[in-house]
C-alpha cells in the first residue's frame, strides 16, 4: 500500500466512524466503533481550530472539575451544617421537654395552692357570715335593751315629773 492508500483507508474509517458504523464480528464479540477495534487512530494534523477546541475542551473539564470539588465541598459544609442543626434541633426539643414537665408540675402546684385558697377563702366566708348573723342578733338584742331602757328612761323621767309636782304640790 501506498502513502495514497494509508489516506484512503484513512479517510474511509473517518467515514465509517462518523457514520457510527458497527462492527459486530470481531475476534472480541464485542460491538464497538471501527475506530477503537483497530486501535485509536493518530492525527497526523492538528489544525488550529482543533488545537483551540482542546485547550477550551481542556479549560472546561479543569473548571468542571474544580465546579465538582467546589460543590463537593459545600455539599460537606451543608451536610455538617444539617447534621449540627439537627443536634441543636434535638437538644431543645430536650430542652424544651424539660421546660414543659417543670411548667406543668408548676401549674399542678398552682393549682392546688389555688384550690387550697379557693377552701380557705370559702370557709372564711361562712365564718364572716356566721359573724355577720351574730353580730345582727346582737345588734337587734342590743337594740330591743335599748328600747327597753327608753321605755324605763321614759317611765322613770315620767316618775321624776311627777314626783316634782307632787313635791311643788307638798311644798305649797
Amino acid at each position: 500500500m501506498t502513502g495514497e492508500n494509508d489516506e484512503q483507508a484513512s479517510s474511509s474509517l473517518d467515514v465509517l466512524s462518523k457514520g457510527n458504523v458497527w462492527i459486530k464480528d470481531l475476534p472480541t464479540n464485542s460491538v464497538e466503533p471501527i475506530e477503537e477495534s483497530f486501535g485509536a487512530r493518530k492525527m497526523t494534523r492538528n489544525g488550529k481550530k482543533e488545537r483551540e477546541l482542546e485547550e477550551k475542551m481542556a479549560v472546561l473539564e479543569q473548571q468542571f472539575l474544580e465546579r465538582e470539588k467546589e460543590l463537593l465541598k459545600k455539599n460537606s459544609v451543608l451536610e455538617n451544617q444539617l447534621k449540627e442543626s439537627s443536634e441543636k434541633m434535638n437538644d431543645l426539643r430536650i430542652q424544651q421537654g424539660k421546660e414543659n414537665e417543670s411548667l406543668q408540675t408548676e401549674i399542678k402546684d398552682l393549682r392546688e395552692t389555688l384550690s387550697i385558697r379557693e377552701k380557705c377563702h370559702t370557709k372564711q366566708k361562712d365564718i364572716f357570715k356566721k359573724m355577720a348573723a351574730n353580730s345582727q342578733s346582737e345588734l337587734d338584742k342590743a337594740r330591743a335593751v335599748i328600747s327597753n331602757l327608753s321605755e324605763g328612761m321614759k317611765g322613770c323621767e315620767d316618775y321624776r315629773r311627777l314626783a316634782r309636782k307632787t313635791l311643788q304640790r307638798i311644798k305649797q
